[in-house]
């Protein structure tokens, strides 16, 4: 599967506001029957990114074994001939699906020819065909959209016998991979490091971490946290809402004193975070981690 942004948008009013906005349409395509997705969001940015993948494998009823992007950086952070460095959310979702990821080399568009062709497509039997509507949600594009794509999938082919269903129904669906049984849920990966206090902040959130790691990889999906130790691989969650306005900070006794891991005993202060200012109670405690 190959995939990218279109370069033509569809502008739209946002009906609250009156603000004239414009959608990015998301397009991907299955090279050997030429078969299309395609998806209208409100910005580029990764969790959108992730989640036209993820409504393009539910479109095709299957997973690809190979998905081929452009070098951009909500997939590559690090673009690289031989070995790049793929984005770490971008990863996990891959893992999930249990695909590939071949990103495209730089100024090489033949590398995703077929979905450089599928961009012109959209382009002018979608995105051309909207121009003289006016929409007023992101929700009412992607109905006009998913119109259009269908005229676009059951159009006949000029040279060839049958159309893109056809096509893919013979050729692409047999080698299609089964979905898995849970759907992908987004999580961003940040590294943060961890304060004097034992804690990691995270777009105004403090997290707790009472093993002495200097460094945490630390994990926000929808409603949830989740910061893991790199050198003992344990993830702790905790809900968003809740760490919003209750934290806790561990004091450790002795903590480079040879202590073994896994047992503690420890300073316990509750914190009540009102925005980014705290308040303290102090209070003592034998804590026991596991």
């Amino acid at each position: 599967m190959q995939v990218d942004w279109a370069g033509s948008t569809i502008p739209y009013i946002e009906a609250p506001t009156g603000e004239e906005k414009v959608a990015y349409i998301f397009v991907s395509v299955l090279p050997a029957s030429a078969y299309p997705f395609a998806y209208a969001y409100g910005d580029m940015k990764q969790p959108n990114w992730i989640d036209a993948h993820v409504r393009a494998f539910e479109h095709y009823g299957g997973v690809p074994r190979v998905v081929i992007p452009d070098n951009t950086k909500t997939a590559v952070k690090t673009p690289d001939l031989v070995d790049p460095l793929l984005n770490a959310s971008y990863t996990e979702m891959a893992r999930h699906y249990g695909v590939a990821l071949v990103p495209a080399r730089p100024r090489k568009p033949k590398d995703k020819a077929a979905d450089e062709n599928m961009v012109g497509n959209v382009s002018r039997r979608i995105i051309a065909a909207l121009r003289n509507r006016r929409f007023f949600s992101v929700m009412e594009i992607n109905q006009a959209i998913a119109i259009e794509l269908d005229k676009l999938i059951n159009r006949p082919f000029q040279k060839l016998e049958g159309n893109r269903k056809t096509a893919f129904e013979a050729i692409d669906k047999p080698a299609l991979k089964p979905l898995p049984a849970a759907r992908y849920e987004y999580a961003d990966w940040a590294d943060a490091k961890v304060a004097f206090n034992y804690h990691v902040e995270y777009q105004g959130f403090f997290l707790q971490r009472p093993l002495f790691q200097h460094w945490q990889n630390l994990k926000s999906t929808g409603n949830r946290f989740c910061h893991r130790n790199l050198r003992l691989r344990r993830a702790d969650c905790r809900s968003q809402e809740k760490l919003q306005y209750f934290q806790t900070i561990y004091h450790v006794a002795g903590a480079y004193a040879g202590i073994p891991q896994g047992s503690y005993r420890m300073e316990l202060r509750t914190v009540l975070v009102m925005g980014r200012k705290d308040r303290a109670k102090d209070q003592a405690s034998d804590c026991q981690y596991s």
